[in-house]
């Protein structure tokens, strides 16, 4: 494994076994890729892409659930779905901008 990628999957293995109400996800997802998991990246990918939505963070939301679209192979059409949910989501007009 070449270095880079070495220190960016210790990062993530450190961030994943640190016990915290709130794990970093982006983070994870972010270090998980530059590690070459795609797996955990893309899981932790749509966990961030989910909790960005919940913050109201809809460009972070996006390019979470983008990369998860593009990263995931053949045979994963679960998280492709949620992928694809959690974007859709950002298509819906908010509660307050919707007629009684």
């Amino acid at each position: 494994m070449p270095l880079k990628r070495g220190y960016h999957s210790k990062i993530a293995e450190k961030l994943e076994s640190t016990k915290s109400s709130a794990p970093p996800l982006s983070d994870l997802a972010y270090h998980y890729s530059q590690a070459g998991n795609t797996g955990k990246a893309v899981n932790f990918a749509l966990a961030a892409g989910k909790d960005d939505l919940k913050k109201y963070s809809n460009t972070q939301a996006i390019q979470h659930f983008l990369y998860a679209i593009r990263n995931l192979h053949e045979g994963h059409s679960e998280e492709k779905d949620a992928a694809l949910e959690g974007l859709e989501t950002l298509t819906q007009p908010a509660p307050c901008m919707t007629k009684p």
